[in-house]
């Protein structure tokens, strides 16, 4: 873990002295629910479960504080990251469309922790 503060922790994965991923995690206190706000991997290296650790990490830490929900939202067409979400039992919750800066929707899922 790169940073942490009382709501918000990022991960980084690097190889040879450059960054390959990085993750980053909401803890809100006043609910029990966790909202990753990003997760993401050099295209290169996909493949090679640097994705799958960093989300492992990340539910890890909601479980460790006893968070209920974890929360997220992908885009429709990165098929990749959405199988990767469901084997870890993430459900597709719903669609927002227009989500992204280029007109994009987005799936929101969740997971029961």
């Amino acid at each position: 873990m790169i940073f942490k503060s009382d709501t918000y922790k990022i991960w980084v994965c690097s190889f040879k002295g450059t960054l390959v991923g990085y993750s980053i995690i909401s803890f809100p206190k006043k609910i029990k629910k966790a909202r990753i706000y990003s997760i993401a991997v050099l295209k290169k290296f996909h493949g090679r479960g640097i994705g799958r650790r960093l989300l492992m990490k990340m539910v890890k830490e909601a479980q460790k504080g006893n968070y209920e929900k974890i929360s997220l939202e992908v885009a429709v067409d990165n098929l990749k990251a959405i199988t990767l979400y469901e084997k870890l039992n993430f459900l597709k919750t719903g669609l927002k469309k227009g989500y992204y800066s280029d007109g994009k929707a987005a799936m929101t899922m969740l997971l029961h922790l």
